[in-house]
């Protein structure tokens, strides 16, 4: 498995109401949040069509933009010509990804096509939602925070993006994702028993 260290996907509140101080977000605002380069694989401008009808029914809602690349330009010019630039925080290439991640509400992976995203195994052990395409392989849902949905319309992923807020109470699952071999610790013991 492509595994993560799940020692270090600790919930912390606290973190996360600082990263939102630190852009001037409400603690009580939507937070949505997407992680990946800026390229046509990624469908950034289906990410910002789902925000959008977030917004028609929660206004006071945000997007977390995290990643750069060839696209990025484009994007930024949807969102300005939407006329939703205050609502959309391009955060570039960061480094403290985990950190950032503290203060986001659910993550969305709209991608046109992809193999095992790190980010959905990542945002299950953090216990935040996250909504992916179905064009990804059924492998990512390894809890009830992961759902898969087409994408051929924005309204459903806005829907279940507003009917998750303020619903998810915490529950740690990285037990069950040690147990279903997520964990980078029982990955290596596996690739050492290969190699023996």
């Amino acid at each position: 498995h492509n595994a993560i260290d799940l020692d270090l996907y600790d919930r912390n509140i606290n973190l996360g109401l600082e990263v939102r101080q630190k852009f001037n977000i409400p603690k009580d605002a939507l937070v949505v949040g997407h992680i990946g380069r800026f390229t046509p694989v990624k469908n950034h401008p289906f990410i910002i069509d789902i925000f959008k009808e977030v917004l028609k029914q929660n206004p006071n809602s945000y997007l977390f933009l995290l990643g750069d690349g060839v696209e990025r330009h484009k994007i930024e010019s949807l969102v300005k010509s939407a006329a939703i630039s205050d609502k959309v925080i391009f955060m570039g290439y960061v480094n403290n990804t985990v950190d950032i991640m503290q203060a986001i509400d659910i993550m969305i992976l709209p991608s046109l096509f992809e193999g095992l995203p790190l980010i959905a195994i990542e945002s299950q052990a953090l216990g935040i939602p996250i909504l992916v395409s179905d064009t990804i392989t059924q492998e990512v849902v390894l809890t009830d925070l992961c759902r898969t949905l087409p994408i051929d319309n924005p309204k459903p992923w806005a829907y279940e993006i507003i009917s998750k807020f303020g619903k998810n109470k915490y529950i740690d699952y990285r037990a069950r994702i040690k147990e279903l071999g997520y964990d980078s610790s029982v990955a290596i013991k596996k690739i050492e028993n290969i190699y023996k």
